[in-house]
């Protein structure tokens, strides 16, 4: 991707959607692109079924519940939206949320969302596997932001790139070169013993090359001991750059209408303490 032009940020009723709104509107004014809005929840048409399983008295609450939600986002849409500028546009959809941001996501660059918080009381009005089914369906870069992001950590002043050479891992740092080529610093990331034989030998060298060729320049660091849990080793080593974004690639399958995260893609989004950019 060469430029950063359009993003599509998902909104919803919990407080973190206030932080995604200034971090993405940060990014923005960075790279001189537009924010578009979404409120994307669990609709009460589709709980309506179960609902009505427990009790005709049910699926009114329901409604009345999809309403207030609706409401309270809105209000802290407008609050914090006032402080921006410019003013991102508010939309909304009335069906299946990953569907919805899935469908919206194919005329956007990048896709904003929030690291999923099971402690927040907002978190049933998403599906568990919302961040890597959006991830996985909408066919674009996601930015997570973790639940305790602030507004300044846009900047990607230092990135660290985990590198593997596989489509995941191509397409992530293809998305991120925009964000790359205004970083400070760059490290790449990957764990290779140098007695390894076969086509991946000529990983490293290859991904420094190729960045530069885009403006972007970057320091390999190549570990020879593969960490037993290699998502909690890439967290340590963006946590030792004092990074303020990972890029890497979102490793998963589907089966059964739900998404099979790969460990390194799970443990991230589970821990993950800074924002992240992920491509599938």
């Amino acid at each position: 991707m060469d430029a950063l032009k359009s993003i599509l940020l998902h909104v919803d009723a919990s407080p973190q959607t206030v932080r995604r709104m200034q971090f993405a509107s940060a990014l923005a004014t960075a790279h001189g692109a537009a924010v578009t809005a979404l409120y994307a929840t669990w609709p009460a048409s589709i709980e309506y079924a179960n609902a009505l399983a427990l009790g005709a008295e049910v699926a009114p609450m329901l409604l009345d519940c999809e309403a207030e939600r609706r409401t309270q986002a809105r209000a802290q849409f407008d609050a914090a939206a006032a402080l921006l500028s410019p003013r991102p546009p508010w939309t909304e959809c009335s069906g299946e949320p990953v569907r919805c941001m899935a469908r919206q996501a194919c005329c956007a660059d990048l896709v904003v969302v929030g690291q999923r918080d099971p402690r927040s009381r907002f978190a049933s009005d998403l599906p568990l596997d919302f961040v890597e089914a959006v991830t996985m369906a909408s066919g674009r870069p996601v930015l997570v932001v973790p639940c305790d992001a602030s507004a300044g950590d846009a900047s990607a002043r230092v990135v660290v790139v985990a590198w593997k050479a596989t489509r995941e891992a191509t397409r992530a740092v293809t998305a991120a070169l925009p964000l790359l080529r205004r970083a400070t610093k760059v490290h790449v990331v990957t764990w290779q013993r140098h007695d390894e034989v076969g086509d991946d030998i000529a990983d490293a060298p290859d991904i420094i090359g190729w960045l530069r060729s885009h403006a972007v320049s970057a320091v390999m660091h190549r570990f020879a001991e593969k960490p037993e849990d290699v998502g909690a080793g890439l967290l340590a080593q963006a946590q030792a750059f004092d990074a303020d974004l990972l890029v890497m690639g979102c490793y998963g399958r589907s089966r059964a209408r739900e998404w099979i995260l790969g460990g390194a893609t799970r443990t991230v989004l589970e821990s993950m303490a800074l924002p992240v950019l992920m491509a599938h």
